[in-house]
C-alpha cells in the first residue's frame, strides 16, 4: 500500500498563450512538493477515481465561473481541492490504484517539463558497501522502472524487488546518512532527486530493504544475490549503527550511546564463521535486539514529558523513543517502547508555530533548529492499558517516513495473521508458531481498529496533548 499524504498549500496566477488566465496549484506530497496542476487536470483524476470507486467517491469542488476570483473564493476551492484529496486518498483502492499513480507520474514530469531537458538521463544508485551502479532513467520512469533496471544490473531477482526500496539520503550530524524521502511508484527518481538538490541539499539515491518482518529476511537470505545485499546493509548497520561508541545529539548536549554489547558480538562471531560467512553474520545480527531498526533525527515529544527532545527508532514491531534522563544523569539515554500493535490510530498534522518557550534554544541551536524545520506532527493514540488510551505526539522533519514505517509494520502483521489463518484454516488447527502475535492483535481489535485512520488536520497543538510520566510497557 502506498501512502499519500496530499496538501494544496499555495496557488497561483498564470496565463495560456492565448492570454486566457487560469489557476494553477502547487501540490506536495509526503511532505514535498510534487507537481502544479489546472483545475482541469485534478477534474480529470476525479473521472478516473470515480470508475475506481463509482458508488464511494465525493463530490468533486465545483469550478467558479470566474477564473480570477478574489482571493477569499480562490482561497476557498484551494482547500475544498486539498480535503477532496485527502478524502479519496484515504481510500485503498485509490491510493495504490496503477491509473492514479500514472497519474501522478506524469504530472510530475509536465511540471517539470523545461527543468528536465537539462537533466542527464542517468541517476547513480549506491548499495551500503559504497558500491555504485549508474542506471538509466528518464523523466518518465517510475520508481520501480528504476529498481527493476538497478536489479538487472546486480543480478536480483525480479520478483525480489518488492522487498527492497530506494531512499533519498543526505549527510546527517548524527547518524552516517538521513533518509529524506522512500522513493514511491507514482514519483520518477530523477525529478524527485532534482526537487531535492534545488532545496540546496547535497543528496543521493541508495538501495536497501524496506521491510521490517524478520521471517522475510530469512527467505530471502536463500538467494545469493539478495543475500550480498543484505549482508552489505547488515555490515553498514553493525559499524555505523549497532557498535557504534558515538553520540547522540540532544538539543545542544550530546550523549554516549552504544546499541548492543559489542564484546559479546565478537565473541559470538568468533564462535561461527560469521567472519567468513555472509548467512552466520546475519544470523548474529538477528540476535540483537536493535537490527533492522531505522533511526531517524532528534524531534519534539510530548512523552515522558511535554517538549522532550527525543531520537526515534522504528523497527521490530516496535516504537522506541530515545531520551536524555537528564542534564544532571551524566548523558544517562532512557529507551521507551511503544508496540506498534498497541497503536489504535496516528495523524500527520502541518506544523504552523513553534512554542515561545522554544524560541530561545532554537536560535542558540541552529543545528536543533534546522533538525525540525520543516516539521509535521505525526500523533499516535496508544494503548496503555484496557481502559487506558493516550496521544503521543512527534514533531519532526521525518514524520512522513516515521509513518511509512509505521504503515509497513502494520501490514507485516496483518499480512502474517491472515496467512496463519489461512494455514490453520486448511489444516483445521491453530496457528502456534504465531499464537502471541494473533493473540495480541485480537485483544486490541476489540478495543479498536487495528488498521490506522489518518485523519488529516493543518493544525495540531502539540502543547493540548494531555499526558503523564508513566511509561510505556514492552
Amino acid at each position: 500500500l502506498v501512502m499519500l499524504h496530499i496538501s494544496i498549500p499555495s496557488s497561483r496566477q498564470a496565463t495560456d498563450s492565448s492570454g486566457k488566465a487560469y489557476t494553477i496549484f502547487e501540490i506536495y506530497i509526503n511532505n514535498a512538493y510534487h507537481c502544479s496542476s489546472r483545475y482541469s487536470q485534478l477534474l480529470r483524476l476525479h473521472e478516473i477515481i470515480k470508475k475506481i470507486i463509482p458508488k464511494d467517491v465525493p463530490n468533486f469542488p465545483p469550478k467558479y465561473i470566474n477564473a480570477l476570483a478574489g482571493d477569499r473564493l480562490l482561497n476557498e476551492r484551494r482547500e475544498a481541492l486539498q480535503e477532496y484529496l485527502r478524502t479519496v486518498f484515504s481510500i485503498k483502492e485509490v491510493t495504490g490504484h496503477i491509473r492514479v499513480q500514472q497519474f501522478f507520474l506524469d504530472a510530475q514530469r509536465e511540471s517539470a517539463s523545461l527543468a528536465a531537458r537539462q537533466l542527464s538521463n542517468e541517476v547513480p544508485v549506491y548499495l551500503l558497501d559504497g558500491s555504485k551502479y549508474i542506471i538509466q532513467c528518464y523523466p518518465g520512469d517510475s520508481t520501480n522502472v528504476l529498481l527493476e533496471r538497478l536489479a538487472v544490473i546486480v543480478g536480483l531477482p525480479i520478483e525480489l524487488t518488492r522487498h527492497f526500496g530506494l531512499f533519498i539520503v543526505t549527510k546527517s550530524e548524527v547518524f552516517p546518512y538521513k533518509i529524506i524521502r522512500w522513493l514511491e511508484n507514482f514519483e520518477c527518481p530523477l525529478l524527485s532527486l532534482f526537487y531535492v538538490a534545488k532545496l540546496g541539499i547535497k543528496a543521493k539515491i541508495i538501495l536497501k530493504k524496506k521491510y521490517f518482518d524478520s521471517s522475510i529476511e530469512i527467505s530471502l537470505m536463500k538467494k545469493e544475490q539478495a543475500l550480498r545485499i543484505l549482508y552489505s546493509q547488515a555490515v553498514f548497520d553493525v559499524k555505523y549503527f549497532l557498535s557504534r561508541q558515538g553520540c547522540l545529539a540532544f538539543a545542544s548536549r550530546k550523549c554516549r550511546w552504544q546499541s548492543i554489547d559489542e564484546k559479546y558480538f565478537i565473541s559470538l562471531m568468533k564462535n561461527t564463521d560469521a567472519v567468513n560467512n555472509q548467512d552466520e553474520y546475519l544470523r548474529c545480527c538477528q540476535e540483537q535486539p536493535w537490527y533492522g531498526f531505522v533511526f531517524f533525527e532528534q524531534c519534539l515529544c510530548s512523552y515522558p514529558k511535554l517538549n522532550t527532545v527525543a531520537h526515534v527508532a522504528v523497527g521490530n514491531r516496535r516504537l522506541l523513543i530515545l531520551h536524555e534522563v537528564s542534564q544532571a544523569s551524566c548523558g544517562e539515554i532512557k529507551e521507551i517502547t511503544f508496540r506498534v500493535t498497541r497503536i489504535r490510530s496516528w495523524r500527520l498534522s502541518i506544523l504552523v508555530f513553534v512554542e515561545q518557550e522554544f524560541f530561545t534554544m532554537l536560535l542558540l541551536n541552529k543545528s536543533f533548529f534546522q533538525s525540525i524545520h520543516g516539521s509535521q506532527d505525526l500523533s499516535f493514540e496508544y494503548l496503555f492499558s484496557n481502559n487506558h488510551l493516550e496521544w503521543i505526539t512527534l514533531r519532526s522533519s521525518q514524520s512522513v517516513l516515521i509513518s511509512r514505517c509505521l504503515q509497513s509494520m502494520i501490514e507485516e502483521i496483518v499480512n502474517s495473521q491472515a496467512d496463519a489463518i489461512a494455514s490453520a484454516s486448511s489444516k483445521n488447527t491453530m496457528p502456534m508458531h504465531s499464537g502471541v502475535i494473533l493473540n495480541e492483535l485480537s485483544f486490541e481489535s476489540a478495543n479498536s481498529s487495528l488498521k490506522p485512520k489518518r485523519s488529516l488536520h493543518d493544525t495540531f497543538e502539540i502543547g493540548l496533548v494531555s499526558m503523564n510520566n508513566s511509561e510505556a510497557h514492552d
